[in-house]
């Protein structure tokens, strides 16, 4: 058990060969020139593709928060961040939003503008903002900008 605390790449029992430390160095050396693959990689890898994300952890310090999708308003880009909107609350989770876009049911979650993903069930109308944009309303009021082809993809989920 202690191995697997300290991430053991292979192990020996005394007594060993020759041929059984070298193959044990070689495979440890293969894994330092290895790039460790990111939380999200390994999240991802996880899930089979029919699979979406059915909550999202978000750490906080030392407290970790678990938002059920369900839950989520919308999503905001923030440079290397999405500030995830859920229950009034706004919470930081260092990850792109194209690779939560991915993650997430795109049944319940579409991509409104290159820097907002919503939740349709929150959507209560879409309004003319000027000539040529739209804008979201959500239910709580909140207002959020709409592209031309974030206009049309929500249009088909919706009907």
């Amino acid at each position: 058990m202690k191995a697997f605390e300290v991430h053991a790449v292979d192990y020996l029992l005394k007594p060993f060969s020759a041929e059984r430390f070298d193959a044990a160095l070689t495979r440890a050396k293969e894994r330092l020139h290895q790039r460790t693959p990111s939380a999200t990689e390994l999240a991802a890898a996880a899930r089979t593709p029919s699979q979406h994300l059915e909550r999202l952890v978000i750490k906080d310090g030392a407290r970790v928060h678990v938002i059920p999708a369900a839950q989520i308003d919308y999503l905001e880009a923030q440079d290397d961040y999405v500030a995830v909107h859920a229950a009034g609350k706004q919470h930081l989770k260092q990850q792109t939003l194209s690779s939560l876009e991915e993650a997430l049911d795109p049944g319940q979650f579409i991509r409104i503008h290159r820097s907002y993903i919503v939740n349709v069930e929150r959507v209560t109308r879409i309004e003319p903002y000027t000539k040529d944009s739209r804008v979201l309303i959500l239910q709580n009021g909140t207002k959020l900008p709409v592209s031309q082809s974030g206009y049309t993809r929500i249009s088909k989920l919706m009907g």
